[in-house]
C-alpha cells in the first residue's frame, strides 16, 4: 500500500470505529464477536489492512450492523476535491446511518 494510501482513513476504517462507538465495544469485544483477532481490528482501525467486503460485515454483523453497498458514477458524485477517496470518506461517515443500519 503506498504512504499517501495508509494515511488516509479508510471507509472501512471509520465503518468499524463507528458501529464499536455505537455499541459502546472495544475492539477486543468486538473481535470476539466476530471470530476475529483484537489485532485485525486495530490494524482495519489504523488503515493498516484494507479488507474485503465479506470481511468487513462479517466484522460488522455480529455488532448488529449490516454493511449495504451503493454504487455510483463519478459523474453522480459531486467532486470537490482532487483527493477523491478522503471526499467519499468523508461523505460515507457524514452519512453512515443511511449506509449501516441497526438491527
Amino acid at each position: 500500500m503506498r504512504r499517501r494510501e495508509r494515511d488516509a482513513p479508510s471507509m472501512a476504517a471509520a465503518l468499524i470505529k463507528e458501529a464499536r462507538r455505537k455499541k459502546r465495544l472495544t475492539q477486543a469485544q468486538l473481535a470476539s464477536l466476530a471470530s476475529v483477532s483484537q489485532q485485525t481490528v486495530s490494524r482495519i482501525e489504523r488503515g493498516e489492512s484494507d479488507p474485503g467486503l465479506r470481511q468487513l460485515n462479517g466484522i460488522l454483523r455480529p455488532a448488529g450492523f449490516e454493511l449495504k453497498v451503493h454504487l455510483t458514477t463519478f459523474e453522480e458524485f459531486p467532486i470537490l476535491e482532487v483527493d477523491v477517496r478522503e471526499k467519499m470518506a468523508r461523505s460515507i461517515e457524514a452519512d453512515a446511518e443511511a449506509r449501516v443500519r441497526v438491527r
